[in-house]
């Protein structure tokens, strides 16, 4: 991994296997995030509610790059590592597919080590504490590809909704949706993927520091 002089973070990943556990990586690193600025506002709701909307949870990913170039695997096994067991489908044909997750602590420490956490995901509410909260929120995975204009985003509901944008083809919102706070821009080299990834606001730079220093340890 390397870092250019406007932040860019360079990534070679020379296999799908490299691609997924990076994709877990990522994924632990904003559920680190999202828990942590969670610490004080989970205090002041009410106990008795099990399950809430997490607050404060948007974030907004796009990803560039040609047909073929990986945008969809990496989705895939980005959203998989949120704990989603069933069929990851592409949004080619329905542009938009929404997964709801649930954050936990367990989940952070996992994947932040970008582990498996299989095992987690699949006891998610068994393992939970006596009296521990649960806070949902949803990813929304977009391709983008088929839009005609811009405009039709207006219509497809995504720029009211709160969570994790996960858009592919976002060149086709230009003028209507709103600055990413990462980029991605991926190119296909035979089995190596090349990952870009250029932060776009603070919470941006927040994560891809935070990445490239877990990558130093």
């Amino acid at each position: 991994m390397s870092r250019n002089g406007d932040g860019t973070l360079n990534l070679q990943l020379p296999a799908e296997a490299a691609t997924a556990h990076f994709a877990t990586q990522l994924a632990g690193l904003i559920v680190e995030h999202f828990m942590s600025a969670e610490d004080g506002a989970e205090k002041k709701q009410d106990k008795r509610e099990e399950k809430r909307q997490a607050p404060g949870h948007d974030l907004k990913l796009y990803l560039h790059g040609d047909l073929g170039a990986g945008k969809t695997t990496f989705s895939r096994y980005f959203i998989q590592a949120f704990g989603v067991t069933g069929a990851v489908k592409s949004p080619t044909y329905t542009l938009i597919e929404p997964y709801e997750i649930t954050l936990l602590a367990e989940l952070a420490s996992e994947k932040g080590r970008g582990k498996s956490a299989s095992k987690t995901n699949s006891k998610m509410g068994q393992e939970q504490k006596e009296g521990e909260s649960d806070h949902v929120m949803t990813i929304y995975h977009a391709d983008l590809y088929r839009l005609a204009s811009p405009l039709e985003l207006y219509d497809l509901g995504l720029l009211e909704e709160q969570g994790i944008w996960l858009i592919e083809w976002p060149e086709k919102g230009d003028g209507v949706l709103p600055l990413a706070d990462i980029e991605l821009n991926l190119m296909r080299e035979g089995e190596q993927l090349s990952l870009r990834m250029s932060p776009q606001s603070p919470l941006g730079e927040e994560l891809l520091a935070t990445l490239e220093a877990q990558n130093q340890e």
